[in-house]
């Protein structure tokens, strides 16, 4: 005859395969009941909060393009009317120049601001945007060339900013060229 602690330990481990039993089979049908009623879809909807992600900081930063100028156009390009378009999947909206009338060598005076979504200036430096020259005739636009600027040079001198010179191609073609200057700033 087993000893009391020996029953004890019989009982234990019975109750644990019989609860292993249990759940193993709740499973089993579980998974049936899943898959051979699928008679109408569970939908399940989940609200994850916002992580602060190390590429966020605090501080936003902007992003100013000052002193554009395009130089040695084609010289069909003149007769249109010109602006300018940057864009790049890390800003909040793409920004764009104001309209110029025809001229040889488009030139805008006021600063074209952006807004990186992101404010860590090591990710940024990596970056680049994308500046297109672009034409109207009042109804239509056309991309005319586009040219990446890298924003390494903004990024490191911050609030002094740096010149830039990009050239604007269309299809392995040469538009003309971009100047400018290029600074980031907090907010």
């Amino acid at each position: 005859m087993p000893s009391v602690d020996s029953l004890e330990q019989i009982m234990v481990a019975d109750d644990m395969t019989a609860q292993s039993t249990y759940a193993s089979e709740w499973l089993d049908n579980l998974r049936k009941e899943t898959i051979f009623s699928i008679k109408n879809p569970v939908l399940l909807s989940l609200s994850l909060p916002v992580i602060k992600t190390p590429l966020m900081s605090p501080n936003k930063l902007k992003i100013t393009l000052r002193s554009l100028l395009v130089d040695n156009m084609l010289q069909t390009i003149t007769k249109m009317e010109t602006f300018l378009v940057v864009e790049a999947h890390f800003l909040e909206k793409p920004a764009r120049t104001s309209v110029l009338k025809r001229s040889l060598a488009p030139s805008w005076t006021e600063p074209l601001d952006v807004f990186p979504i992101f404010s860590n200036i090591e990710y940024l430096s990596g970056c680049h945007i994308l500046v297109g020259l672009c034409a109207t005739d009042g109804s239509h636009e056309l991309l005319i060339g586009r040219g990446t600027l890298s924003l390494r040079s903004a990024m490191a001198s911050m609030e002094k900013g740096s010149d830039f010179l990009i050239v604007l191609t269309s299809q392995d073609e040469t538009i003309g060229e971009l100047k400018g200057k290029i600074s980031a700033s907090n907010k």
